[in-house]
């Protein structure tokens, strides 16, 4: 399985719990909450809802810091509570260790009391399915938002401490049952299937290619998200929309499908051909790799002495966000990594043709970690242009 699958597994559906809970209400009493350590608590390690009551607004922040939407949602969140320091208190909380939020923390300078919920307590009782998700929670202690941060503005803030009504957009629960219940279908003697419709609102987000069979599932995404993956582009970046309205084919925003496709195992080298062909034959749109000139990340070798050639047989990536670690690897692997952290398309120019183990770490909140990181394997990436293979997808003439 390639690195596109796996990897936007991690970074787009950001998190997905296992144990299927109620979903606490709007409009209920918001469960306590249990946290093995608070951060940046001064004099404190521990921290309730209860002692909140009827003094502050709460806002539970479930959040990673391998998640950059979560990211950009601590500044807003920050920032909110530095205007409304006497009414609300937010206190985001993750399942990571205490050292690597600390490392973000020192970095970001967030001030914000942070929950490390080691047990999982927290997000066992809350469900949050993916991260980032808002819970928020007026002064008496009910739950008067389940949403997304972003749904979280200063006015709104301000009619909560005013005693007014607010309406915050409910963030969607996901049906992970449904899509388990539909895999059902392809049972062991099934030899070829395929199931190509449009997705329902509350279907999870997914890519996933089995490694013990030959299936390619992929569930609730758009379009040139779904020909990224058949074509297994490291990245949209690689992807050119040469049509008039191009908010029909938002990578994001438009229409969203659920495709699955099982062959014969003979053929299990060649599903994501099948695939495209399939995709060819179902849609109103003209579609294929082209060579286009354009801006490009270029990775360079500066000291050869950096990477030393694998000593391992065995092929393993690791990868989450801002961590990838790997054993007898390309280096092409680590520049289809690094694509999704660039504003253009990553050409590996490196010259190196053997393989080799990559530790690659960085921090989000600190742009030049990520620089750093490459220099400690060796590496930088230049701007420049060159012409490169891309998917262009077009409106088929009538």
């Amino acid at each position: 399985m390639k690195l596109f699958s796996s990897f936007m597994l991690c970074v787009a559906l950001s998190y997905l719990h296992a144990q299927t809970v109620a979903w606490p209400e709007v409009g209920k009493k918001a469960p306590e909450i249990h946290l093995e350590k608070v951060l940046n608590n001064t004099g404190n390690s521990q921290i309730s809802l209860s002692e909140f009551k009827g003094q502050k607004i709460v806002i539970l922040e479930f959040w990673a810091t391998w998640c950059g939407a979560c990211l950009q949602a601590m500044k807003h969140l920050d920032s909110l509570q530095k205007k409304f320091k006497n009414d609300l208190i937010v206190i985001p909380i993750t399942l990571e260790d205490a050292a690597t939020v600390e490392k973000y923390l020192q970095k970001s300078k967030i001030g914000l009391l942070v929950g490390i919920d080691a047990d999982s307590s927290c997000f066992k009782t809350y469900d949050p399915q993916t991260v980032p998700h808002s819970v928020v929670i007026d002064k008496k202690g009910i739950i008067v938002g389940i949403t997304r941060p972003e749904e979280i503005t200063p006015r709104k803030i301000q009619d909560l401490i005013e005693g007014k009504a607010v309406d915050f957009k409910r963030k969607k629960r996901i049906n992970k049952e449904k899509i388990e219940q539909e895999g059902k279908e392809v049972t062991s003697d099934v030899i070829f299937y395929v199931k190509f419709r449009k997705a329902s609102e509350d279907e999870p987000a997914f890519f996933k290619a089995y490694r013990d069979k030959a299936r390619v599932t992929a569930s609730s995404i758009t379009i040139p998200m779904l020909l990224q993956f058949a074509y297994q582009l490291p990245s949209s970046k690689r992807v050119v929309l040469d049509v008039k309205n191009a908010s029909q084919y938002s990578f994001q925003n438009a229409q969203k499908y659920y495709f699955d496709l099982v062959v014969p195992e003979f053929r299990k080298k060649e599903i994501y051909d099948i695939m495209i062909n399939i995709l060819k034959q179902s849609l109103q749109i003209d579609f294929n790799i082209e060579k286009r000139r354009m801006k490009v990340k270029v990775l360079t070798l500066v000291d050869k002495n950096k990477l030393q050639p694998s000593t391992s047989n065995i092929t393993e990536q690791y990868f989450k966000g801002p961590e990838f670690n790997a054993r007898n690897v390309t280096i092409d692997v680590l520049a289809r990594y690094l694509e999704n952290f660039s504003p253009y398309p990553v050409v590996n120019e490196t010259g190196l043709t053997g393989k080799y183990d990559i530790q690659f770490e960085w921090n989000f909140a600190d742009k030049n970690s990520f620089y750093d990181a490459l220099k400690e394997l060796g590496l930088r990436l230049v701007p420049e242009e060159r012409e490169i293979e891309v998917l262009v997808i077009r409106e088929k003439s009538r």
